[in-house]
């Protein structure tokens, strides 16, 4: 058993108190499955994480908050000096849940805040834009590590005034990352969203020349490769460029006990490796899907300069497009096939015959 991975990635539950237009679970406050897991069955897995020197558990779901025992959770693993990102819609964020975590040094909040009141409400639902962005302000207070999420299911608004006083209020609310996805996963209700890929690429040209301009810290959801070729110069020195999850760095937990690859990969049941109510945490983590270290990129990704740095990217998303583990990121391949595709990381055919001899 290799001893490699450095988080899990772990759906607390798969209710949610929102119904959000692209949520890729997908999940919503009637969406209950049985069996999830229970409070000694979590710190069952935080134990097993100390034990392999695992430095990050990351929260996610459905909504964690709304889980009764979080608190429990969330203390166990910092009593076990490990790091916990909290990934929420911030509607329960409050004084007394910031009160009652035991050292807020050792968690990091991500907060989804899609747009100005309008577009935000038309994604996540009436009378919920005031009250994330009070939590917003209270994570702040509390001087909380926090990132904010934003995802751009339409793209009109980011070309009209409006965008500008949404950027006005993300620097005013000074998360330490502004991370946004330009593009909406095609899995659950997410397949449903269709944008045109002329869309993407201007949306991905006009956030990445903003954040040179104004020296923000953003953080864009895509292949490094579909970044525009102008911009090629400037992201070889970005400390901040996007190279995807290091998927064998990661192992993903979903609220019934399935354990995969990572988080996403739990919902599909042919990549489950196994699941911890019925086989020890050790043999499961012995399972070669979790033992996966290169991929044999297809596509334009094995035909890609730096393949071998962003390693095809997000995995979940190709097999949730191609059914393949080795597919091309659907970003990649489309961008490709309409022109869009940096050129720059083209491997030529005389760099192939020359690495092949």
């Amino acid at each position: 058993m290799s001893n490699d991975k450095v988080l899990f990635y772990i759906y607390t539950t798969i209710s949610c108190n929102l119904s959000c237009v692209h949520c890729y679970v997908p999940s919503s406050p009637n969406f209950v499955i049985k069996n999830e897991l229970s409070t000694e069955e979590f710190k069952k897995i935080i134990d097993f994480a100390e034990r392999r020197k695992v430095r990050e558990i990351r929260l996610t779901g459905g909504e964690p908050l709304i889980r009764k025992d979080i608190l429990d959770i969330i203390n166990y693993a910092i009593s076990k000096n490990i790091f916990v990102t909290i990934e929420t819609n911030g509607l329960l964020i409050d004084n007394n849940f910031l009160n009652s975590i035991k050292d807020l040094s050792k968690v990091y909040v991500s907060v989804s805040l899609d747009g100005p009141k309008e577009v935000h409400e038309k994604i996540r639902g009436k009378d919920t834009f005031e009250r994330v962005l009070g939590s917003l302000y209270l994570l702040k207070e509390y001087k909380v590590n926090r990132t904010i999420i934003t995802t751009l299911v339409e793209k009109k608004w980011i070309y009209d005034e409006k965008f500008n006083e949404f950027v006005k209020l993300i620097q005013d609310l000074s998360p330490n990352l502004w991370y946004v996805h330009v593009w909406v996963s095609p899995a659950g209700r997410g397949k449903l969203i269709k944008t045109n890929i002329y869309d993407i690429y201007n949306a991905i040209k006009l956030l990445y020349s903003l954040r040179i301009r104004l020296k923000l810290n953003i953080v864009l959801n895509v292949p490094p490769a579909v970044i525009p070729e102008e911009f090629t110069e400037h992201m070889l020195n970005d400390n901040l460029l996007n190279l995807g999850c290091r998927f064998w760095r990661i192992a993903g937990f979903s609220s019934n006990g399935n354990v995969s690859i990572c988080h996403r990969f739990t919902l599909f049941p042919e990549m489950r490796a196994g699941n911890l109510r019925n086989s020890s945490l050790d043999d499961i983590f012995n399972h070669k899907l979790l033992n996966i270290r290169k991929t044999k990129l297809k596509g334009i990704c094995g035909k890609c300069l730096i393949r071998d740095l962003c390693n095809g990217f997000c995995r979940a998303d190709a097999y949730e497009y191609y059914r393949d583990f080795n597919a091309p990121h659907p970003l990649c391949q489309l961008f490709y096939e309409n022109g869009l595709f940096n050129k720059n990381f083209i491997v030529r055919e005389e760099d192939e015959e020359r690495d092949s001899s």
